[in-house]
């Protein structure tokens, strides 16, 4: 499916993981990932099922997902540099975006005075 989803090819996956949970600060907030897997050159992918049709709070709940999984991966004095690629699929049986009409939404970090 990620391979389908990301027009990829994964050599192979080592670490595949159901339901991975995160709780990076004992007061916090944990996620509970749905699939998390890493391929072969440590590349992180998250699938996530989203069955709510509830979809105003998928792009803080990206934003905090991508903030859990780094935080979970970069161990303590690593530099920052050592964070590999993160892959986060919402699967929505809805479209999460009302004014559009896709079925496929690619979102990167980017600067806007330097594109």
């Amino acid at each position: 499916m990620i391979e389908y989803i990301l027009k990829t090819k994964i050599e192979e996956i080592t670490y595949p993981e159901r339901e991975k949970t995160i709780k990076n600060r004992i007061d916090s907030k944990g996620v509970r990932l749905d699939v998390y897997v890493k391929d072969n050159e440590e590349n992180v992918f998250d699938l996530e099922m989203q069955v709510s049709a509830n979809s105003d709070n998928l792009a803080k709940r990206m934003r905090y997902y991508q903030g859990a999984i780094d935080g979970d991966n970069l161990k303590r004095g690593e530099h920052y540099s050592a964070l590999k690629p993160t892959y986060i699929i919402f699967i929505c049986p809805f479209a999460p975006f009302e004014d559009f009409n896709r079925h496929i939404y690619t979102f990167q970090e980017r600067c806007e005075e330097e594109p």
